[in-house]
């Protein structure tokens, strides 16, 4: 979580800088950046999430779908390999019941995985809160253990690791609205 809450706080300092230069105090325009930070990340979720739902109302056609074309695989499979329905039956109870048998398996590990996924949200959201609230002592700090010949390298390191991130994180902004552009246009093409 730290990692990606520095990452998140140079994202966030432009925000946070435009915040304290209309007067609010340090303390409130980090708040307010994190909350902004969180709210889109909300929305993403929420987008997401919206997404899966309707995928899960479209489950009773889908099943119905499949269960057609399970139908026409067993009889090209009873055609083309000589294995009766009932064999066919037999092979695929099998193989099933060892998912079944792990299922909760699968549900605790789900469990864990989405509250891990929540704390690690939580986590960096405070630690996030907390680099730009205290970006200055930190800079500082920095500037304090390295000797004096060095500082000018350090000031460098600091503004090009900001520039190496914001960078980054555009190309990665702009490679997300290409790949959404081309698989929209993609799906429309397919009548999806």
């Amino acid at each position: 979580p730290l990692y990606f809450s520095v990452l998140l706080s140079i994202l966030l300092l432009p925000v946070t800088s435009f915040f304290e230069k209309i007067k609010f105090p340090r303390a409130l325009a980090a708040l307010v950046s994190v909350l902004l930070a969180f709210f889109v990340i909300a929305a993403v979720i929420y987008l997401l999430s919206a997404q899966i739902i309707a995928f899960f109302n479209d489950i009773p056609s889908i099943r119905k779908n499949l269960t057609e074309h399970y139908v026409t695989l067993q009889h090209w499979i009873e055609q083309r390999f000589s294995l009766s329905m009932a064999q066919q039956e037999t092979l695929f109870s099998n193989a099933t019941s060892d998912i079944q048998d792990s299922g909760m398996v699968y549900v605790r590990q789900t469990f864990f995985t989405v509250t891990e996924t929540l704390a690690f949200l939580i986590f960096c959201l405070i630690y996030t809160l907390l680099i730009l609230y205290y970006r200055h002592t930190i800079r500082n700090f920095l500037f304090a253990i390295f000797k004096s010949p060095h500082k000018k390298n350090l000031a460098e390191v600091i503004t090009g690791s900001k520039e190496v991130v914001k960078n980054y994180m555009t190309g990665l902004i702009i490679e997300m609205i290409i790949i959404s552009t081309c698989n929209t246009i993609l799906f429309l093409a397919l009548g999806i």
